[in-house]
Parts: structure tokens; C-alpha cells; sequence
């Protein structure tokens, strides 16, 4: 039996997919559509979910450990931390490593220069304690930079993330 929030639920009328998140590398958004690259090498091509309803899920359905593990990068991508093997902004390159015994096997995407200086920057300050001084309350943005907004209507908190921008999920 699949504990409840250890499985991603991605389901409509036309099709249900249940995915653990931590075999999902990345999704790519594709238009009205999204794929889903899978560690084994599989991608589930034209679910028909758009990429911020993927986000949405993410966050609806997953515990908070397994959200934590996501970032949105740019308006194209959702991609797993934890797979992370290289980030270049110069190149424009991210890549992750899937390997396996006997295998150095990757997947490498590319994204804006700024996102992916934003995500390294995320990734750092996360494997990084850092000490906060008494009386400092000065916001700041929020992983590289995202814009916070809140919805009056229904008092939820939305976010507007541009090309150049990510934002970790949970």
C-alpha cells in the first residue's frame, strides 16, 4: 500500500499517474503540456497538465520532505535537488546524475544563465547553516529572488516567477 504523501498523484479524467518523487529528475513544460523525465532513462511525454499545475500538485499532495526536494527554474522547469550534478550559468547547462552501479549515466538541460545563478546560489545557501543576527527582520527574496503576492480574493499566496527566476516548491 503507498503511504499518503509519498506519491506524487497526477491524475485528470483521461489519465492518473502515481510517481514516486524521487525518481522524477525534472518536468519540462511543453506548451498546454508537460514531460516528465524519470532516473531510469523513461519520460512520460504530453501529460496533459500544464507545468504550474504540476507545481501545484507537488505542493497539495507531497509531505514537506518531498516537496523540499523540487524547484521551479525559470517558467519551463520543476527540477529535483537531489539529483543535482552540475550547474554552469555560463553554458547554460544543468545536468543530473542518475547513476547507478556500473553506469555514469546523465541527463543535462538548459535553462536561463541568471536561473541557474539563482539556483546554485539556492543550493549553497541550503547546504550552508547560517547564523541570524538578533533584531535583524529585513525581508528579502525569497530563493533567487521570486516575486510573493497575496491574493486578497482568497487569501492564498501565489507566486509570479519569471524565465530568470527559481522557486523551491514546498
Amino acid at each position: 500500500m503507498r503511504q499518503k504523501n509519498r506519491v506524487l498523484t497526477i491524475s485528470n479524467k483521461f489519465e492518473s499517474y502515481y510517481l514516486d518523487p524521487r525518481n522524477v529528475l525534472y518536468v519540462k513544460a511543453d506548451g498546454n503540456y508537460c514531460n516528465i523525465q524519470l532516473i531510469d532513462g523513461d519520460e512520460l511525454k504530453s501529460i496533459g497538465f500544464q507545468r504550474a499545475e504540476i507545481a501545484r500538485l507537488i505542493n497539495e499532495t507531497l509531505s514537506p520532505e518531498f516537496r523540499r526536494m523540487f524547484a521551479e527554474v525559470g517558467r519551463q522547469y520543476i527540477v529535483n535537488l537531489d539529483h543535482i550534478m552540475f550547474i554552469n550559468p555560463q553554458s547554460r547547462t544543468l545536468a543530473f546524475d542518475i547513476n547507478s552501479p556500473g553506469t555514469c549515466k546523465k541527463f543535462t538541460i538548459e535553462a536561463s544563465v541568471d536561473s541557474l545563478r539563482a539556483l546554485r546560489n539556492v543550493i549553497e545557501d541550503i547546504n550552508q547553516p547560517r547564523v541570524r543576527e538578533a533584531g535583524n527582520h529585513a525581508r528579502k527574496p525569497k530563493n533567487g529572488g521570486f516575486t510573493e503576492y497575496i491574493d486578497n480574493r482568497n487569501n492564498e499566496i501565489n507566486y509570479n516567477i519569471t524565465d530568470d527566476e527559481i522557486l523551491i516548491l514546498g
